[in-house]
Parts: C-alpha cells; structure tokens; sequence
C-alpha cells in the first residue's frame, strides 16, 4: 500500500503562491503609492497624466522586484529529500516549474502592462512618437541632404493629427511665393532662415508669420517696398541655414537676413554637428548616436527609468554631457551668425524664439539660450540679436498660452504666428536703414 502524501490540489498550489507573494505584492504597491503621492505633493503638480505616467513606471519597479523575490523564494523552497518516491521527486519538480511559469508569466504581463501605459501617456515620448511617427533618431544621417528644403514646385501638406494644410513649394524648394532674382530701388528685401517655426507649421500659408509680417509692413507707406523672402524648413538648424542661404538665397540680394533659433536647435547641432557635417567628397555625416540610444528606440519603460533617474535627455546624454555639448553648440550658433554676417553687404538679425513652455517655465524646465546668455555671446561676436520672449510674455496672459500652440505638434497656432510678426515687426523698426513710414 503507498503511504505516501497525496499530491497537493489546486488550490493548495494558489494558497502557497498567494503565501509566497502576496505580502510582498501589497508591500510594493503601498511603497509605489507613497511615491507617487510624495511625488505629486512636494515636487510639481502631474496632473492626471503624470500621475498616470508615475505609476505606470513604478509599477515597473514593482513586478521587477516582486520577480526577483519569487525567483528568490522558489529556489529556496525545501524540495523532496532524497529518500522520497520518484513520483513525489516528479511532483515537486512539476510544482517549482509552474510556479516559475506563473511568476515569469506576471512579470511579462506587467512588464508589459507598464510599457503600454507610458507609451499611452507618452511622458517620455520624443515629438515623433507624440504625433504618432513613431522613433526617428536625432543622430540618423541616412537621407540627409546637403542643402535642407523642400522638393522644388511640389505641392505636399503638414499631416498632423490636429491639422492638415496644403504646403506648395516654390523654384527652391521653399514654402514660398517665387520672387525675382533683380531687385528693384524701391525695394527693401528681408529672407528670413529657420526651422519649422519658422517655415510656418501649424498654419495655412496666408497665416504664417512671415506672410502676415509681409502683410502689415505693406499696409503703411514706406520709403520702400518690403519684400520678405521665407527660408524656413522644417528640421533645418542654424548650419543647415547658412547652406541653404549660400547655395540658393544669397542670389536675391536681400538687405537684412533674420536668423530665427530655439532650444531645439541646440540638440539638432548637438546630433548633427556643425559645418564639418558637410564631407569633402560630398554628402552628409551626423555624430555618432550613443550606444543606450537603442535602449530608447526599443522600450519606453526602461527610457524612463533612465531619463528619470539618472538624467538622461532624449539625446541620450547625460546633464554633464550635454552641458559640455550645449557650449559647443552655442558656438556653432554663432559662428552660424557670423558666416551669414560674412557673405554679403547684408545686415544680420538673429531672433531668439521661446518655445511654448519657456514663455511661463515652470519647475524642471529649461532655459538653456537665456541661462547661457546667447544673446550676450552674440553681441560680443558683433552680431545683433533679438529676444522674443519678453514680447510673447507681454501678448499672452499665462493662463491664455495654450489657446496660441497646438497640443501635441506644439507648435504655433495662426493666433500665436500673428504674434510672431507683431514682435519682429516691432523690433524692425529699429534696424538701421529699414523702411520708414512716410
């Protein structure tokens, strides 16, 4: 007769798990709400979304640690001595499999519980993935072109979850009306050179700054007629605009070339590099990217976890490097400056634009071209700047910024585009030589 135990049931198997783990499942979700709540309450208000975010990301943490454990424990669990029949040794190794199997299972589940969420809530997402393109590396170089622009006389459009306008290119390559190379004596000519903002997006063409700054400038008579010429493209920086200007603006002769940059110049430069992008024998190179950047393109989760704790930026640096790599690239600004300067007989304006946040920054938020005063670096290099911030700030009632930027493009709005033309209308007049009214 067999005297031994009978194999334990089911439920036995589920009480002995829930024995395992379930102190410790409660231990690490009271610790994970605690954080976020002291998250909440003593750094800066998350909102819904943050809050979300934190606990999608500590919920991350937990399962890792709680999986650990239970590897843990069940290694350490007594198994059947060695005197035990071989149908009981064939029980206890059948029970330690599926407990690893259950435990393996939880933690996939979870792991992938929390990567989907900060995907969902995109706290850690680049602008591509906000705007659902998914990852593009700043560092890529594959398609890199020598001169940045448009594919000449085409008519393509910004397709953005918010808006979608038409974009008709002109003989360059540029969001633009064709403008004739002879200039006349009664004309004055402005190009202006920048990204996107600059180029326009998020609004129809009639809407962009440059046509509305265009606009208003011919509605009061001058000693001369203004002519405005757009050199924006989106994703350009301040070297990709002095090629642009070299190889197909110059030509027009213009009187006052306006240099449009932002802090997001400052990682394109830092990617990219400055003019030795240009090779010898032709083409393009960007920087190496660094090698966590993988980790970024394939997991949110553990991006967070990076970003979040040990200071990563989405150039994948850290703030020791990119302090180092925002010197650099404040110099190739204005050595950008600079070259513009050098090429013609022109006058050299560089606008200083904030981005949505850096109107009314908050806690946590950068101001990297103010605390690194490009403005001071660029007046002593012998180039005149002009700040836009202060301007904006005194248009836009902070509790109204938002009506002037899209959401998720995060770009301007025609409201906060019409803006943009007033305060560089205002800084014009200034200029010396710049049409006067009559």
């Amino acid at each position: 007769m067999d005297d031994s135990p009978a194999p334990p049931g089911a439920a036995s198997r589920a009480g002995a798990l829930l024995r395992y783990h379930a102190p410790f499942l409660v231990a690490f979700g009271l610790l994970n709400g605690a954080a976020v709540l002291a998250h909440s309450r003593f750094a800066r208000p998350l909102g819904l979304e943050g809050q979300l975010t934190d606990h999608f990301l500590w919920l991350g943490y937990d399962l890792a640690l709680v999986y650990l454990w239970g590897l843990v424990c069940v290694a350490r669990a007594p198994g059947p001595s060695a005197e035990a029949p071989p149908a009981e040794r064939r029980r206890a190794s059948l029970r330690q499999r599926l407990r690893l199997g259950t435990l393996l299972a939880v933690g996939v589940v979870g792991l992938l519980t929390s990567e989907v969420g900060l995907r969902i809530t995109h706290r850690y997402a680049t602008w591509m993935e906000v705007n659902g393109r998914g990852y593009v590396s700043p560092y890529a170089d594959e398609d890199a072109e020598e001169v940045l622009a448009l594919e000449p006389n085409a008519v393509t459009a910004f397709e953005q979850p918010e808006f979608d306008y038409e974009v008709r290119t002109n003989a360059e390559g540029l969001w633009d009306d064709a403008h004739p190379l002879e200039k006349p004596a009664d004309e004055y000519r402005v190009v202006a050179l920048g990204d996107s903002f600059t180029m326009g997006q998020g609004a129809p063409f009639e809407q962009t700054w440059l046509q509305v700054l265009e606009r208003s400038l011919a509605a009061t008579a001058r000693s001369k007629r203004v002519r405005v010429i757009s050199g924006g493209v989106a994703g350009s920086d301040p070297v990709y605009c002095v090629r642009l200007f070299e190889e197909r603006l110059l030509k027009y002769d213009p009187d006052l070339v306006l240099l449009v940059v932002n802090e997001d110049d400052l990682g394109d430069l830092i990617a990219r590099g400055g003019f030795e992008r240009f090779l010898p024998e032709g083409g393009v190179a960007f920087r190496d990217p660094p090698a966590m950047e993988r980790v970024f393109a394939s997991s949110h989760l553990l991006r967070g976890m990076l970003m979040h704790h040990f200071g990563y930026d989405h150039y994948v640096l850290r703030p020791a490097e990119r302090e180092a790599r925002d010197e650099e690239a404040l110099g190739l600004m204005v050595e950008a400056a600079q070259r513009l300067q050098a090429l013609g007989g022109h006058r050299v304006l560089v606008v200083i634009m904030p981005l949505r946040y850096q109107i009314y920054p908050h806690a946590g938020d950068t101001l990297r071209l103010w605390e690194l005063d490009l403005a001071g670096r660029l007046r002593a290099a012998g180039v005149e700047s002009y700040d836009l911030r202060p301007f904006l700030r005194a248009a836009i009632p902070e509790a109204r910024v938002d009506d002037h930027f899209w959401p998720l493009d995060r770009h301007f709005k025609p409201e906060g585009y019409a803006l943009f033309a007033a305060g560089v209308e205002q800084r014009l007049a200034e200029v010396p030589g710049f049409p006067a009214p009559r």
